[in-house]
């Protein structure tokens, strides 16, 4: 996760040379299936929060599972060498939305159903 984050800094921190309009934008946009728990390295996650907040770059999260009744996103850190246990952290320089993808099918389906029955009766009229 915090890997591909890493990747999109590195093309995107060298905005000052061969500038065009695909990298002018200061955000980031991951799509996730999860449900927003992230188990991460302690250094990365350090070494990419501290990426973020020196670029000035935002990212946000699209989660396609539904919310958890808790606080998200959460990043479960390995513990350190002096520390066994892991510890939680949460990343305040990310935002993360959720998506009921069922949910909006139907609603598509239906809206798509309801278009087809108004062509249909327009098409009734003109006709008859």
């Amino acid at each position: 996760f915090l890997e591909a984050i890493n990747i999109s800094l590195n093309i995107l921190s060298k905005h000052y040379m061969d500038r065009d309009l695909n990298r002018t934008g200061n955000s980031i946009v991951l799509i996730s299936a999860g449900t927003g728990i992230f188990k991460v390295k302690p250094r990365l996650s350090l070494i990419t929060k501290q990426r973020m907040l020196d670029s000035a770059f935002g990212i946000d999260c699209v989660s396609l599972a539904r919310p958890p009744v808790h606080t998200v996103p959460l990043f479960v850190v390995n513990g350190r060498k002096h520390q066994s246990k892991d510890f939680y952290e949460v990343p305040h320089w990310m935002r993360i939305s959720f998506t009921d993808c069922q949910k909006d099918f139907e609603k598509y389906v239906i809206a798509a159903a309801a278009a087809a029955a108004v062509i249909v009766v327009v098409v009734c009229f003109i006709l008859f």
